[in-house]
């Protein structure tokens, strides 16, 4: 799918294979949308996913540092679990 993006500089660039996320946190609330386009890659998580093992790869024999903490790992797997938890029941689910 092609879109017209908009830049941080106000030009509108033509995009293809956009993802669109859209955050509402409650009913009436203001809503937010992310426009971002995926680079395109066989790779879990697509060229996102790539890069950060490529990195985890070379910081394994200290060729560089971490991608992440492993305290933002667990955030970030806490965060996934929530998500998965919340589309199972329906309800929100608070994260620690």
């Amino acid at each position: 799918m092609a879109a017209q993006v908009a830049t941080g500089s106000g030009e509108a660039i033509e995009v293809e294979d956009i993802a669109v996320l859209s955050l509402g946190l409650a009913s009436g609330a203001p809503q937010r949308q992310f426009n971002f386009s995926l680079a395109d890659s066989p790779a879990y998580g697509g060229g996102y996913g790539e890069t950060f093992i490529r990195a985890f790869i070379r910081a394994v024999p200290g060729q560089g540092p971490l991608p992440a903490a492993g305290q933002d790992a667990l955030q970030v797997a806490r965060m996934a679990e929530a998500a998965y938890q919340s589309n199972r029941t329906g309800q929100r689910v608070l994260i620690a």
